[in-house]
């Protein structure tokens, strides 16, 4: 099995690739044009920072489209997840799209420290492949997306919000599976067999 890294110059992608190796994966490769996905059987798209930072790159590249056009399993960490949704939190359109949802941001509640680090419960709202039963797993984030027919998992920060996402091939998560320790670990294994 080749597994693909989109690699666009942000995410956690050394803390990934070590994570492959001790769960016996070797053959990965990093993607950066959209002709890179069809060398793979798996896509994960590590990501952290800003959505702003990385549009106007993903887009130039044409990596959105061809993203949100893939039949491939797709894993999408943090921000590797916002991109698949069509609005950022000041309702700016990233063109191509999964899911015609706003990506909102913790910025402007005042009770909130932003961003919201550290280890946080993911609730498991539907049975799924993946996680069985609630556990911790560690979040590093501004933004976030609302809970919808999609989510499969739920977190809270003020307010309840969705951590964990399936729809079709896509897989998103609100936290960091390469930072999570042995949960983390099991859910890349659990990716990597679906």
């Amino acid at each position: 099995m080749v597994i693909g890294i989109i690699n666009i110059g942000i995410g956690n992608i050394m803390s990934i690739i070590n994570i492959l190796r001790f769960l016996g994966y070797y053959k990965i490769i990093m993607v950066s044009k959209p002709v890179d996905l069809l060398k793979c059987n798996k896509i994960i798209f590590p990501g952290q920072g800003s959505f702003l930072g990385i549009k106007d790159k993903l887009i130039k590249l044409d990596l959105l489209k061809a993203i949100s056009l893939t039949d491939k399993k797709f894993l999408g960490i943090c921000l590797g997840m916002h991109i698949l949704f069509c609005f950022n939190s000041e309702g700016m359109s990233i063109g191509t799209c999964l899911s015609n949802k706003h990506v909102q941001s913790f910025r402007g509640t005042s009770f909130l420290k932003v961003p919201n680090i550290g280890w946080n419960k993911v609730n498991i709202i539907k049975p799924n492949p993946f996680i069985n039963k609630t556990d911790y797993f560690y979040f590093s984030h501004s933004f976030y997306l609302g809970l919808d027919s999609y989510s499969i998992g739920s977190s809270f920060y003020g307010s309840k919000f969705c951590s964990f996402y399936r729809r079709r091939n896509f897989l998103g998560v609100q936290f960091h599976p390469e930072k999570s320790g042995f949960q983390g670990i099991n859910l890349l294994s659990k990716f990597l067999k679906w």
